[in-house]
């Protein structure tokens, strides 16, 4: 067969079926498979060939994802599989289990979309990642800094990026200082460069409840006195700084929150940039950054604007008080054996495995092994009603305004009716 003949061959299979690319029906690839025989006439062509052209012609509608995979027939699968990664995607050392990773390039083979979101800065979660062979594949993103920055991960490039600047970052440290107390929370600055601290004291704290932890984030540290923004101005950081973050020895993250909420409103005042005091996954830690920015915001933004698809088509999973918001986004949001209290109250769905347990793995296979898109629907059905049921409270606390609003105007015409009266 000539190479004239081939290329008409391909391009009569192409118009007969490019309503119905790889991906896009029930048995399609079979179905593409049968129509380049049909068209090259004969049934020995290359297996080769056939799985470098379903590759390519996969890959050109990447974006489009709930829908059937090439490894999992006719199954309907999450488009994206948001992950957080300590407590979750981590055990407690830090490590990943080798069931979580096959898993994981499973799900990522087939086309989905891996978000992995944390609160960890860029330096540290590549060094995390480093444990994760998946993250290396053109699907794979992260979410860092608790949604500041969004990254793709086999690149490592910036996608998306929330800058406060370098002036703004300094009143956060005076101000908020001020109000906390010097001597009761200790301070560090998320760069895109690098982290900022004042002493080392920040990471001996996260030590003490997460063991190994604070140590390995201190390798990303510059311990670099109480000047932070000659700290980012030395290492580069000239357009400033992504969050401030503060951890106590004993005082709750909320208490602290609270407490530095008038000194936020000082510096939205005089910059007009509104900042927040939001948790980090530790529980007498919390960190200002702007306002809006977290997990969830991120995930929403990436998955609406870039890949055009909608929360329905979304997994979630962690286990902190700081994965909240990304647990109610999700069309499917699952808290983890481990996860504490706060997050399990919001989410559709509770694991019976930890992170200890390959409890990441174990719920995607689950999800993924289910023997048609029935399994996934009951999974979801929690959610809708959910979603219904919020809406009822939005109309019912409409209709409760409305009545009010009914009330005053009453009350109104009421006293316009007196007045006239009067009047007369």
């Amino acid at each position: 067969m000539s190479s004239l003949t081939y290329l008409a061959a391909l391009a009569w299979v192409y118009i007969k079926m490019r309503g119905k690319r790889p991906g896009r029906g029930n048995n399609l690839n079979a179905e593409w498979v049968e129509e380049l025989v049909k068209a090259f006439g004969f049934a020995w062509i290359s297996n080769t060939v056939i799985s470098l052209l379903y590759t390519w012609l996969a890959s050109r509608k990447t974006k489009r994802l709930n829908v059937p995979c090439s490894n999992f027939g006719s199954k309907v699968l999450p488009a994206v599989i948001a992950l957080d990664l300590d407590g979750t995607l981590f055990d407690d050392t830090s490590n990943i289990s080798d069931k979580t990773n096959q898993v994981l390039s499973r799900y990522a083979r087939a086309g989905g979309v891996l978000v992995f979101a944390t609160q960890q800065p860029m330096s540290a979660a590549k060094r995390f990642l480093s444990k994760v062979p998946v993250s290396e594949q053109e699907n794979c993103y992260c979410i860092c800094a608790g949604g500041s920055i969004l990254i793709h991960t086999r690149e490592w490039s910036i996608r998306d990026v929330n800058v406060i600047p370098v002036d703004v970052i300094t009143m956060i440290v005076e101000e908020c200082t001020q109000d906390l107390g010097e001597d009761t929370w200790h301070m560090s600055i998320d760069g895109l460069n690098g982290w900022y601290t004042s002493n080392s004291r920040f990471f001996d704290i996260i030590d003490a409840t997460m063991p190994g932890v604070g140590s390995k984030l201190k390798k990303f540290a510059i311990v670099n006195g109480n000047n932070y923004a000659k700290s980012l101005q030395n290492a580069g950081e000239t357009k400033g700084g992504i969050r401030v973050l503060f951890i106590s020895e004993s005082i709750r993250w909320d208490t602290g929150a609270k407490t530095v909420q008038s000194a936020l409103r000082r510096i939205h005042e005089k910059t007009g940039i509104p900042l927040e005091a939001r948790p980090t996954g530790h529980e007498t830690g919390f960190e200002v950054g702007v306002s809006g920015v977290d997990k969830a915001s991120t995930l929403a933004k990436f998955c609406e604007n870039v890949l055009h698809i909608g929360r329905e088509n979304i997994v979630a999973i962690g286990d902190g008080e700081n994965d909240t918001n990304m647990i109610k986004y999700a069309g499917l949001g699952i808290a983890m054996k481990n996860a504490c209290k706060e997050l399990k109250e919001v989410a559709d769905a509770v694991s019976s495995h930890t992170n200890n347990e390959s409890g990441v793995g174990i719920e995607i296979e689950r999800i993924l092994d289910s023997s048609d898109e029935t399994a996934l629907n009951k999974l979801l059905l929690n959610v809708k009603i959910k979603q219904a049921k919020h809406l009822e409270d939005r109309i019912s606390k409409l209709s409760d305004n409305a009545e009010k609003l009914q009330s005053i105007l009453s009350s109104a015409l009421d006293l316009e009716r007196k007045i006239k009266e009067l009047q007369i």
